[in-house]
């Protein structure tokens, strides 16, 4: 709703200042609600209207709780859904919640941050500007479908995620030793020379 244009057939009640936006709505213009509604909507999903004793799984349900309307996230982390293994302080905001837990929360020691990754040919070479960190990692083909990956992170409690990246049949095998890992690539059930990339946490 624009104001104070001077137009008089618009208004009553609004001491004949404002007058609907024609188009409307306009984008410019967005009134606060729309605004509030649009924001929640999109940190949140959208607003549904649930019917007592059925518990939502995404989006936002309304209540009314002594006499306020009261929102209920169901992706919000509560006493047994934590980050990190840290709840939420009562009364704390969900966005306040998060940065303490991204910026307190114990990542690397719950396998949640990788520790190095990256792309590996079919030659055993690492992909350029693929991988991480940029020293101290190093790949090597020791047989046919036999790779080497050598990093002082990695020890008998990594956990270490390779995707084939080429070839069919059987998954890739990984051995764990110390300070290295041993990936063996298939072409169906026969070890063979494949790209792969890897995730060491």
């Amino acid at each position: 709703m624009s104001c104070c244009n001077g137009d008089l057939s618009y208004g009553y009640g609004y001491g004949y200042v404002c007058q609907p936006d024609v188009p409307y709505p306009q984008v410019s213009p967005e009134s606060v609600t729309s605004q509030i509604t649009n924001l929640a909507t999109s940190l949140y999903g959208a607003f549904q209207n649930i019917p007592a004793g059925v518990t939502s799984t995404s989006g936002i349900t309304k209540s009314v709780v002594n006499g306020q309307v009261v929102w209920t996230v169901a992706c919000a982390p509560t006493s047994t859904t934590s980050v990190f293994g840290i709840t939420p302080n009562t009364g704390e905001g969900f966005l306040c919640f998060l940065l303490r837990a991204l910026t307190t929360g114990s990542a690397a020691t719950t396998g949640t941050v990788p520790k190095a990754y990256g792309n590996v040919t079919t030659g055993g070479a690492l992909v350029a500007g693929s991988f991480l960190p940029a020293s101290g990692l190093s790949v090597s083909n020791t047989g046919t479908g036999i790779y080497t990956i050598t990093y002082s992170g990695i020890s008998s409690t990594s956990k270490v995620i390779v995707n084939q990246t080429s070839g069919a049949g059987y998954g890739p095998l990984v051995t764990l030793g110390t300070g290295s890992c041993t990936v063996t690539t298939y072409s169906e059930a026969t070890a063979a020379n494949q790209s792969f990339s890897f995730i060491i946490y």
